[in-house]
């Protein structure tokens, strides 16, 4: 079950280890809440788009924008480099990073 929603996340949160964040621009830059090479996403449900039951309490680990672990919080080892955010009562989901991207930029001028 955990090899099967490692390969369906694909990513979660966008916001999360950009790995060019280095190259986004000022303006972009201002919507990056999290800029670190491990994150540990923890306490989350993860709901894995199969139509199976939501899985609660979940660690997920992401390294260089790629998830790297994710399952029960009792299993999952926390990298000591990682910066941990308890998400605690939220949801992950796979698949939903940039299907709906052009609703972020403005009407007209495309800037």
């Amino acid at each position: 079950m955990h090899r099967y929603l490692i390969c369906l996340l694909f990513l979660v949160v966008p916001s999360v280890a950009l790995p060019q964040a280095q190259s986004l621009s000022p303006r972009v830059r201002s919507f990056v809440s999290v800029d670190a090479p491990v994150v540990a996403l923890t306490g989350v449900r993860v709901i894995d788009g199969t139509g199976a039951a939501p899985v609660e309490n979940q660690v997920l680990v992401i390294r260089d924008g790629r998830i790297a672990a994710v399952g029960n919080a009792t299993e999952v080892e926390i990298p000591a480099d990682a910066e941990v955010l308890d998400l605690t009562g939220r949801s992950v989901l796979p698949g939903m990073v940039m299907l709906h991207e052009h609703m972020f930029y403005p009407a007209g001028g495309g800037a």
